[in-house]
Formats: structure tokens, C-alpha cells, sequence
């Protein structure tokens, strides 16, 4: 009986996977000109904290009494939380340490599409094109010093799809298992996993059909993803009381944050009309939100032409079917179990998945044309991509938050802010040098931070900062939240110390919390 390769011997089967990849990777100039290429523009355009998903990312791994106000479905994303907490712990409480990790899978997910593409076109031009497009791909060029989930999650599911095809080609098992175990690690960052297995399904059931033994390693690698959410129920179970905790929790965020999903985020004359036009509208919008925008490069409109032309030409490889149904799954399929609930794409992240497969997909059409094409091509894809990555950056009004982080530098007293700037702003207190207390609805965070605590202080000579996010506010109170009573009018009328884009400071009077 043959034995599987990777089974025996004094090494562990990861170990040999990571060897066999390494040998099969030839490190030449155009290469490691790419990896420089990358390192240099992420750094270019760093980002750091905007505040935003990733403030609630830094509290969630700072938080020392367990208590966590924000988004429902946060505390799920245990994958995102535990390299953020392990990088704190590592490297010190700094915007830095936040960012360490997207932007080291940014760089190693170079290396997954190099070695996706090398497998498929079994050409290295191909492979080295695909590279320098993502390299250069503004969202992943923005998010890789972002502290956000999905660029993590893509990295994962792509390291997933690179280890299966290495199941195919090498006739191994361990490959396939451990493509499994890539695809439940990204689901422990974000859900998203979920909407490549239509793909993953069907083009089994075709291999199966023509007889192809290559569908038993897709099999083994969704068996193990299986366990994986099985083993996650199990656990949730024993915590929680709720094997289904997951599915839940996704239920409770939508409640929570309900303008952020469907069929809220279509026109509210189209929420008048029947419930199947509305979904058609849905899908219609996130067709556009894929397909139509700049900040993509239209490199996924292009993908799913030339993926259409070769279906049409039957020159279709397994990559332009996984593509077109993932596109499909990602613009019609619900987000949770609750109902059917397409989910809602203007936030262009949350199609990252989608990258990897279109950019294979017109790297390897792009390498077969003449160079009088390709070369002119990449360099005007280069500019663009400069273009629309600096757009990125005045998205996310990274220069007055820049400003902000420098002006939080300079404070020292007690600050006081909605729980989500305030998370934030604790990665910057490095020094210690600011009390931070959190405002929420009409609870506290601890006794600790009790903004009751602060009547009747003896202040001396601390300065009290209050901090206004003017959209945080806006967004919690659309959330549910009501911001403390004492700042009404007192607060907001008194002369402005700072404003710097949307944060407003201001110098808070002791004398409001003497009792």
C-alpha cells in the first residue's frame, strides 16, 4: 500500500510542506524586487489607527476586566484579537505592535499568489506578474497597516487554496488537511469563509462526475473545516450554553448595527416593494460595488470577461469557475442562518476574498499577450494604483487622524470619550500619562473607570479632556447609545481647545463633577 510522502520519517508533516514549497520557489531578482516593491510602498502609505474596527480590535486586547462595549459579533474574531493581544504583549501598547501582523501576511500572501499561480499556469512569468499586482494592489497596499480583519482572513483562505492544489499535485493527504485547518483559521478572523464553499462544492461534484479522484482532497480538506466549526460549536456549548453561539452572535450584531445591513442599505423606495425585488436590488448593488469600482482597478470586471471568454472558448481552468461562483455567492448569499439577508459590499473590503482568484485570472491572460502590451500595461496599472491608494489614505482622513495621534502626545490629565475613540486612544497612553474614562449608555466600564468616580475628586492640577468623534457619535446614537447628560450644552457650547477633522477636544470644567 502507498504510503503518503509526508506521513513518515523525523520530520512532522509541516515541516516537510513548508520545505517542498521552498525548494519549489526560485527567489530571482524580479522576486525579491517585488517584495522590496511592496515593503516600501505599505510603508509609504502606513496608516495606522483610523479608528474604526480597529480601535474596537486594540480594546478588546487591552481590556483587563473582561468588559467590552461595541459590535456583537467582535468577540468572535478570536484570530484577530489574539495576534493583536500577542503583539502588544511582544513588542509593547503602540499603534506599531497593532499593525505588525497585517503587514507581515500582506507580505507573505506575495509569496501564496506567486506560488497559486506557478501551480496553475506552471510558468513562472505568469506567477511573477500575479505577484506584482498584488504588490501593488492599493487596498492590500492600505490595509496591510490597518488593523482590520480582512486582509487576515484572505491570506488564510488563500494559504488554504495553495495547500489544496498542493494536495492535487502532489497526491497528499496532509496537504489536504491542513488546507482545512487554513480555512477554519481564517474563519476565526471573519465568516467570509463560508462563501467560498458553494465554489469549493460544486467544482467537487464535477470532479467527482468526470471521475477525477483529485475531488477526494477537497473533501478531506471541508471535512476538516467541518471539525473545525463542529469543534467551535462544542466549545461555545460548554461557555456559552449555545452550540450555535456563532450564528447568534451574528443575529444580535445585526440587531445592533441594522444600517449596515440589508434591506437597510438600499433606497427606501425600493424597501416598499416586495421582498424579492428588494433582494434583486441587493444583489444588483453589490454586482456594482464589485465590479464598478476604481479602487479595485476594474481587475475583477476584467477577470470575470476573460473567465467568461474561456468558458466560452473551453479554455476554462478550475480557477474561472471558482471565480464566477464566489463572485455570485459573495453578491446573493445571506450572512447568517437567521434569514435572507444578502450581504451588503460598499464597504470595498469586505471583498477581499475575491482578489487573489481575479488577479491570477488577468495576470495569467496579461502574460500571454506580446511585451509590446504587458509592459505599458503594468506600468500604467503601477501609477493608477498609486493614485488610488493615495485616495485610500484620504478616505480614512489618515492626515488629521496622523495629526490627532501627535496631539494625543501631548496631553496629560484625564480624558474623557465614547467607549470606541477612547479604545483607540489607549494604544497612545504608552507613557501612562492619561486617566482614560469610557462613556457608554448609562453604564460604567468598571469601578475603576467609573465616570461616577469622578464627582467629588480632588483634580489639583489635571487638565480634563473631553473627545468628540462627531461620526462615533452620530453612530451611537443611531446604535441605541445616549451620550452622558453632562455633556449636553456645558461641554459643546464652551470654546473649542482643538479640532482636528472629526475630533473635536475640548477643556472640561472640574467644578461639573463636584458633588
Amino acid at each position: 500500500m502507498k504510503r503518503d510522502h509526508l506521513s513518515y520519517g523525523s520530520e512532522t508533516g509541516l515541516i516537510r510542506i513548508v520545505k517542498n514549497v521552498l525548494r519549489k520557489t526560485s527567489f530571482d531578482s524580479n522576486l525579491i524586487f517585488i517584495f522590496s516593491l511592496a515593503f516600501v510602498l505599505r510603508l509609504y502609505f502606513y496608516s495606522g489607527m483610523v479608528f474604526s474596527d480597529d480601535a474596537y480590535y486594540a480594546g478588546y486586547a487591552l481590556s483587563e476586566s473582561g468588559i467590552f462595549f461595541g459590535y456583537p459579533v467582535i468577540p468572535l474574531r478570536i484570530g484577530q484579537y489574539f495576534f493583536t493581544s500577542a503583539a502588544i504583549s511582544i513588542f509593547g501598547k503602540s499603534e506599531v505592535s497593532t499593525i505588525i501582523f497585517p503587514f507581515l501576511f500582506s507580505l507573505l500572501s506575495l509569496f501564496v499568489i506567486y506560488q497559486i499561480t506557478l501551480i496553475l499556469s506552471k510558468k513562472k512569468f505568469p506567477a511573477i506578474i500575479a505577484a506584482f499586482i498584488l504588490a501593488i494592489f492599493p487596498i492590500d497596499v492600505i490595509f496591510a497597516t490597518i488593523n482590520f480583519v480582512d486582509l487576515q482572513s484572505a491570506f488564510f483562505i488563500g494559504l488554504g487554496l495553495l495547500l489544496l492544489l498542493l494536495a492535487v499535485t502532489n497526491g497528499s493527504n496532509f496537504y489536504a488537511f491542513f488546507s482545512g485547518l487554513a480555512f477554519f483559521i481564517a474563519l476565526l478572523f471573519k465568516s467570509v469563509v463560508f462563501f467560498i464553499l458553494p465554489a469549493l462544492i460544486i467544482i467537487t461534484v464535477f470532479l467527482w462526475h468526470k471521475k477525477n479522484n483529485s475531488y477526494r482532497y477537497i473533501v478531506i480538506s471541508l471535512i476538516v473545516l467541518l471539525g473545525g466549526v463542529l469543534t467551535e460549536g462544542l466549545f461555545y456549548l460548554f461557555i456559552k450554553g449555545d452550540f450555535f453561539h456563532r450564528f447568534t452572535v451574528l443575529a444580535a450584531n445585526y440587531e445592533f448595527a441594522w444600517y449596515n445591513f440589508f434591506p437597510f442599505t438600499i433606497p427606501e423606495e425600493i424597501q416598499k416593494s416586495s421582498p424579492v425585488i428588494q433582494v434583486l436590488y441587493q444583489i444588483s448593488l453589490n454586482l456594482k460595488y464589485i465590479l464598478l469600482r476604481r479602487f479595485f482597478l476594474f481587475i475583477p470586471l476584467i477577470s470575470l470577461i476573460i473567465a467568461l471568454l474561456m468558458i466560452y472558448w473551453r479554455k476554462a481552468k478550475s480557477v474561472h469557475f471558482y471565480y464566477i461562483i464566489l463572485l455570485l455567492s459573495l453578491a446573493a448569499l445571506p450572512t447568517g442562518l437567521q434569514s435572507y439577508n444578502p450581504l451588503d459590499l460598499r464597504f470595498s473590503w469586505y471583498s477581499y476574498v475575491l482578489f487573489v482568484p481575479a488577479i491570477i485570472i488577468s495576470a495569467s491572460f496579461l502574460a500571454e499577450q506580446k511585451n509590446i502590451f504587458i509592459y505599458p500595461i503594468l506600468i500604467l496599472v503601477f501609477i493608477v494604483s498609486l493614485f488610488m491608494a493615495q485616495s485610500y489614505n484620504n478616505y480614512f482622513d489618515v492626515g488629521n487622524k496622523a495629526e490627532f495621534k501627535k496631539y494625543l502626545e501631548k496631553l496629560e490629565g484625564i480624558v474623557i470619550s465614547d467607549h470606541h475613540t477612547a479604545y483607540g486612544i489607549q494604544i497612545f497612553n504608552r507613557a501612562e500619562k492619561l486617566k482614560i474614562v469610557f462613556l457608554t449608555q448609562n453604564e460604567v466600564l468598571d469601578d475603576k473607570n467609573s465616570f461616577e468616580n469622578l464627582r467629588g475628586m480632588d483634580f489639583a492640577d489635571k487638565k480634563i479632556y473631553f473627545i468628540k468623534s462627531l461620526p462615533k457619535i452620530r453612530e451611537l446614537r443611531r446604535q441605541g447609545f445616549s451620550i452622558n447628560p453632562l455633556f449636553p450644552g456645558r461641554i459643546t457650547e464652551s470654546p473649542i481647545l482643538a479640532q482636528i477633522g472629526e475630533f473635536e477636544i475640548y477643556i472640561v470644567n472640574p467644578d461639573l463633577f463636584k458633588k
